[in-house]
């Protein structure tokens, strides 16, 4: 395994745990593996989506609120229509790619990475 020779994010912002490696000779290495690539992008699909669920949660509240509030006016209502339908089309495209990107991790690299459902 070799080392990403450039590793500024990963040492930066503390986004992967450089977990180092073992080398032919025997002596462990401290230093990003490939693996640890899979941990980055792990992380960053783990935050996208602790991010989307909220950001959905509260546009679907709002949209209720709209609807409940503008229930008279036709053009609030397709307004309040068109914040709900935004909102679930927004999350279901997040967790699809999710589902997507955690499989491929897990079959192309360690299956730890993404965590289960």
């Amino acid at each position: 395994m070799t080392n990403f020779p450039h590793n500024l994010l990963a040492q930066a912002g503390g986004l992967v745990p450089c977990t180092g490696y073992v080398d032919s000779s025997g002596r462990f290495v401290d230093g990003c593996t490939y693996l640890d690539l899979f941990t980055l992008a792990g992380t960053i699909v783990r935050f996208i989506v602790e991010l989307a669920v909220p950001v959905a949660t509260i546009a679907i509240v709002a949209a209720g609120i709209y609807l409940v509030a503008y229930a008279g006016n036709e053009s609030g209502r397709s307004t309040a229509k068109g914040i709900l339908k935004t909102a679930v089309i927004g999350l279901f495209l997040t967790l699809a790619a999710y589902l997507i990107i955690s499989s491929i991790l897990h079959y192309l690299g360690n299956p730890d990475v993404v965590g289960g459902w």
